[in-house]
């Protein structure tokens, strides 16, 4: 997954790109672990990033504006 990785003497390390983790960079992390949506929004991983869907009533980028039904 693009990562940097050095000889050792018997072994190897691995840099990782933001994203990766893992011995050799195996694994996307995933960014919605965190919870990172508000309001019931469903989260999508990207690569070293999310996005969350709000429902209904709900904007901004975690679905924390609460959208008013109606103004007056």
């Amino acid at each position: 997954n693009g990562g940097f990785c050095k000889d050792a003497v018997n072994a190897f390390t691995c840099t990782c790109l933001p994203g990766f983790r893992g011995s050799r960079c195996e694994e996307d992390i995933n960014e919605c672990d965190s919870n990172p949506c508000k309001n019931g929004a469903n989260c999508t991983d990207c690569v070293n990033s999310y996005t969350c869907t709000c429902p209904p009533g709900f904007s901004g980028i975690h679905c924390e504006n609460n959208t008013p039904d109606c103004t007056e």
